[in-house]
């Protein structure tokens, strides 16, 4: 017999021990007869090292935030104040990305037919890769026209109108005034060359210009003006839309705007215009398309 009694025997007898549920053996109850007799020791240890792992968390957590507080605040708000002044300062850049105003020259009147006056203006946009859209209107001493719009192409100088203002007699001086203006960039991921995407769609040439002043006697009420519009691009466009400049020895002496549905690729078409102020002579035309090419459901698709 031993110190806490026989227990060799009392194991022996364990493991002969014959349950009657057929699925709990010798050695299962054997188990579970030690759980029992350890339970309380399973407990504590469990409980000691739950409270082992929580007091070196807190231990730890207690390092970091100190860790943090002597050193690592001071060197955050070091590497704070150096990314600030590494950033680039966007005031200096934003000359370099900003749209650049509008360039306005040309403002001119002239006589349409009886009691109405046309406006015209010159609209120049200095940037490569920004599409002005222009509210405008013509402001003059007793009054002023009604806001109309405008597409203002990259690099282009346009002219703009406001054609049959009624007006009774000749009015002093007028000046443009763009109401708004919204820019719209043309990104380089979709055309790289944009002075070279509108060379390709806009590019017009006149031939065959021609002035015959009316008469009474050979029956002609009004100036005609004559004249062919060639479309030099592979391009066609579904509403060709033009304005047109007479000149007369580079002097501007009217304007008007003349509409071609449709203006196929290679295609030449004859235009023919009446003028009713008198005295004029028109020596040559000026056309300046006025399409969007940046709009592709405006133009055909070039045939192969």
């Amino acid at each position: 017999m031993g110190l806490f009694g026989n227990t060799k025997k009392e194991k022996s007898k364990i493991l002969r021990y014959q349950s009657p549920l057929a699925d709990l053996g010798p050695r299962d109850f054997w188990l579970a007869e030690w759980y029992v007799r350890h339970k309380v020791w399973l407990r504590n240890a469990f409980i000691g090292f739950l409270l082992f792992v929580g007091i070196g968390l807190n231990a730890y957590g207690v390092y970091a935030w100190a860790e943090y507080l002597l050193v690592g605040y001071g060197e955050e708000v070091s590497l704070v104040f150096a990314r600030v002044r590494s950033f680039p300062n966007f005031e200096q850049t934003k000359p370099f990305y900003q749209a650049k105003s509008l360039q306005i020259s040309r403002v001119s009147s002239f006589p349409s037919t009886e009691g109405k006056i046309d406006f015209s203006a010159h609209v120049f946009n200095p940037n490569v890769r920004h599409v002005a859209t222009i509210e405008y209107q013509f402001v003059f001493g007793s009054g002023a026209t009604e806001p109309k719009t405008a597409t203002i192409l990259p690099g282009q100088e346009q002219p703009i109108f406001f054609l049959g203002y009624a007006l009774e007699g000749p009015i002093s001086s007028a000046r443009l005034s763009l109401v708004s203006i919204h820019w719209d960039r043309v990104s380089p991921h979709d055309i790289v060359d944009v002075p070279r995407y509108i060379q390709d769609r806009l590019q017009v040439s006149v031939s065959q210009v021609s002035f015959v002043r009316k008469s009474m006697v050979a029956d002609i009420p009004a100036h005609i003006v004559s004249f062919d519009i060639a479309n030099d691009t592979a391009y066609g466009y579904w509403n060709g839309v033009f304005a047109v400049e007479f000149l007369d020895q580079d002097t501007p002496v009217g304007v008007t705007t003349v509409f071609l549905n449709p203006f196929p690729a290679q295609h030449t078409a004859s235009v023919s215009l009446r003028l009713f102020q008198d005295p004029v002579t028109v020596t040559d035309v000026r056309v300046t398309p006025l399409m969007n090419p940046f709009h592709e459901e405006e133009f055909m698709v070039p045939s192969v």
